[in-house]
């Protein structure tokens, strides 16, 4: 099977989770079928990733700046014009939350939708709001297979897509942490926020949480790391709230620091509004750290009660949570073991054989017609 991928959002160093899920994916899935061809189709630049022989890279030469809207609109206008120039491929793999909608490539489309996040303009830009909305529910009209990481995420998708097909549920996994992985040391106490600073994340909710906990006699010397890339795309961050004693704002780290800082890590703090999969988590079980969270429906699904569970709306009862990971050391370590055991749950390999399946059921599908 000839395997055409959309690449739009893969190109950046600051790679997103939904960009590494996907590389992670297409990785697995090249092991895994070493007669499927990967074509991964990049709008511009010169990128290189650490993928199978079976796995090339399509580089684009537009010579226009490199932003959402000049993506999108490669999106939409050159990339099925690529495929279908091409005349091989057998199907286009859209593994970021978005595919071509105006122009048909002219194979079957898979289209993989992390959450729905992306409905609401208080987290996004109007334009990037918008533009996935379209593209969402035009994927739906087209009929193109739906594929999403999380019960929760599928019936959210069912709720905003009440007349297409369910979306196939397929959880992905996290990459390992490196084998000779040596915790970060500083000199103080600290906990993680790790994620783009999205509002959906509630990074506004995480910082307020943290100053109630270091209110707290003898707290002070612990501090919180905030570790993740910004984007046009997103709203700002309140000035007030970067200039928080105790907060340390890194920014995008390399993928063998974060294992590092995450390792060396008090706790893990991810008080979202709203997530597909929560990929922080499960990274946080492989490395032993544990994990204040939301008390949303997907964590609950598919993590369990190896988390302390927090209201994301009140920022007392977010320092209430790392609290009791800081001072209970039967909860501590209940947490910690439980983290364990959910992660021995997840496989890239059950995920790609399930993608196999899916790209061949589409293929058969469109076949027929």
């Amino acid at each position: 099977m000839n395997i055409a991928v959309n690449g739009k959002a893969l190109g950046a160093v600051e790679k997103t989770g939904v960009a590494r899920v996907a590389l992670s994916l297409i990785r697995h899935l090249a092991l895994l079928r070493h007669d499927f061809r990967f074509d991964i189709f990049m709008p511009r630049g010169h990128v290189e990733f650490n993928l199978p022989a079976n796995v090339n890279i399509q580089h684009g030469s537009l010579k226009f700046s490199d932003n959402s809207f000049t993506r999108s609109f490669w999106e939409q206008t050159i990339l099925p014009w690529q495929i279908r120039r091409g005349k091989q491929y057998d199907i286009l793999l859209n593994l970021t939350n978005s595919a071509p909608v105006l122009l048909s490539p002219g194979v079957p489309q898979i289209l993989l939708v992390h959450d729905v996040g992306f409905r609401n303009t208080q987290w996004f830009s109007n334009f990037f709001s918008a533009y996935l909305t379209w593209v969402v529910e035009a994927a739906a009209r087209q009929k193109i297979r739906l594929v999403t990481v999380s019960q929760t995420s599928a019936q959210q998708l069912a709720a905003m897509l009440p007349h297409a097909e369910a979306a196939t549920v397929v959880p992905n996994d996290a990459d390992e942490p490196p084998a000779a992985l040596a915790p970060k040391k500083l000199d103080y106490r600290y906990g993680i926020f790790l994620g783009s600073l999205n509002p959906r994340k509630n990074i506004s909710g995480a910082i307020l949480g943290f100053q109630k906990f270091s209110a707290v006699p003898r707290r002070e010397e612990v501090r919180l790391h905030v570790i993740g890339g910004e984007s046009s795309i997103f709203a700002a961050l309140p000035a007030a709230l970067r200039a928080c004693r105790h907060v340390v704002f890194q920014g995008f780290v390399t993928d063998a620091e974060k294992w590092a800082l995450l390792q060396g890590a008090e706790f893990l703090l991810l008080p979202s509004f709203l997530e597909g999969f929560g990929l922080p988590v499960l990274e946080a079980f492989k490395v032993g750290t544990p994990v204040v969270a939301s008390n949303i429906p997907v964590f609950r699904e598919l993590f369990e009660d190896a988390v302390e569970y927090v209201d994301p709306h009140s920022p007392e009862d977010i320092g209430r949570g790392i609290c009791e990971v800081i001072d209970n050391r039967e909860k501590r370590a209940g947490l910690i073991n439980r983290g364990y055991t959910i992660a021995k749950r997840y496989s890239w390999k059950i995920a790609a054989e399930k993608y196999v399946k899916i790209l061949e059921e589409t293929l058969r599908r469109y076949e027929k017609f």
